[in-house]
Parts: C-alpha cells; structure tokens; sequence
C-alpha cells in the first residue's frame, strides 16, 4: 500500500506466497486479493482488514482450479471473479456472496470490472480472432458490445472511472509485426499456438540452433497491448488512445 504519489510505501501481507490484484472494496475498510498460500501453488481468493491483519480466505472449500480477477459490487456485498480449471476444463466468471460456501457461474470471459452503479459488469469475451468488450447487465444478463471489433482486435482488462462515466482498457490495433530472425519469428509462432491451447506460455527459443540445457534456453515475453480510454455517450459510445 502507498500514497498516490508513491510515498509511504508498506507491505501488508509479508507472506512468501505470491499475493497480487489486491482492490479496495468501496467502504474501504477491506482488501480483496489474490494468493497462492494454501500451500498447492492454487490461486485462490483472500481478504484482509486495511492494516493487513485479519487475513482469511474467502472460500472455506479449497479451489481445485484458480479463483482469480476479483472485483467488489458497489454495495461491498458481493464479489465476482474469473475461475480457471485447465483440468476439468472449466473456465468463467462467478459471482460470490460474503458469507456464502459457493458462488454461482455468471458468464463466460476474464477480467471483470463492476461498474460504479453496481448495475453491469465490464468484461472481455474472447471471439476467433481475438477479445471484445463486453458489458453485461446484473439483474438481466443482457449483454452490449459497445465496441466493435475492428475497433481494436483485442480488448482487455476494463477498468471503471469513479463516475461511471468512461472505461480504460487496455487493447492493440495492429498485429505484431513478422520477427526477422528465424528462430524467434518460428518460437513467436509456436508461443502462439502453445498460450491458445493452455494459457501457460509466453515463449522459449533455443537461439544456438543445437540441442542444449534448458537453463540455456532463452524465454521472453513480447507484448502487443496498449491503453485505450472508452467514453460512455447518451447518444453512443467513442474511445481515444
């Protein structure tokens, strides 16, 4: 935790796991996260009290796959969050109650983002050739995409203005450009195929062109996003880079 301008910086869980995507619920007096602590490299869903203390998971039943993304209702009552199970092969968003021993399945997509209002869910849905937004209303699960997709080829990770009003995300207009050297363009090609299937890679290439070690193996990761802001309009939507 740290002031906005970076100041005062303080680290509240202190644990050896990996604890990430930590967000504030809207009465600010709890912090939903992520860890891997229960001790089978799982991630699944934590809350903790603003000093860090009173750390509990969220589920009393362990997650058999990832319980990750959280993202609070307006009211802080509810919760909604991505699950990923690669060996049962079950993937979607839930949404939870506090107090509750299960959630139930909302949709299909990954990063949720309730809105302000507390009314729909902000979310990207992945199509053939890459990811829309969508929002999806709460109550009746109608769902609008406010851009289209040759608007931006993939759009990702939503994230709300306090006013409701305009929506970050983070997306890319072109595709990555052919690598020139042979070995990176053929290990950029198959890092592709291998995170479409299983969502685990980000690339490895074998740069002598002869068998070797693993741990002379280069791995890299390319990117291909960028930020985009999206504006809510009474008469439509717009989005500027």
């Amino acid at each position: 935790m740290m002031n906005p301008d970076g100041s005062e910086q303080v680290n509240l869980t202190q644990h050896r796991a990996d604890d990430l995507q930590a967000v504030w619920s809207p009465t600010g007096d709890q912090i939903l996260f992520v860890s891997d602590r229960q001790g089978t490299r799982v991630r699944d869903l934590y809350v903790m009290d603003p000093d860090g203390s009173n750390v509990r998971r969220v589920f009393k039943r362990k997650a058999k796959g990832w319980r990750s993304d959280p993202t609070w209702s307006a009211d802080g009552k509810h919760f909604a969050y991505k699950y990923t199970d690669w060996d049962s092969f079950e993937f979607g968003l839930y949404l939870g109650m506090f107090g509750e021993a299960d959630a139930e399945l909302f949709s299909s997509g990954s990063s949720p983002a309730w809105s302000p209002d507390g009314s729909e869910i902000a979310c990207a849905v992945g199509h053939d050739k890459g990811n829309h937004l969508i929002f999806i209303n709460v109550r009746t699960g109608k769902r609008e995409q406010p851009l289209p997709d040759k608007a931006l080829l993939w759009q990702f990770d939503p994230s709300w203005s306090a006013a409701g009003d305009r929506l970050a995300i983070s997306g890319n207009r072109h595709p990555l450009p052919v690598i020139l050297d042979r070995d990176l363009h053929n290990a950029w090609k198959t890092n592709r195929q291998f995170s479409s299937s299983t969502g685990m890679a980000r690339g490895c290439v074998n740069l002598s062109r002869k068998p070797v070690p693993l741990q002379s193996i280069l791995c890299y990761r390319q990117t291909d996003r960028n930020c985009f802001i999206h504006r809510r309009l009474t008469g439509g939507s717009k989005f500027s880079s």
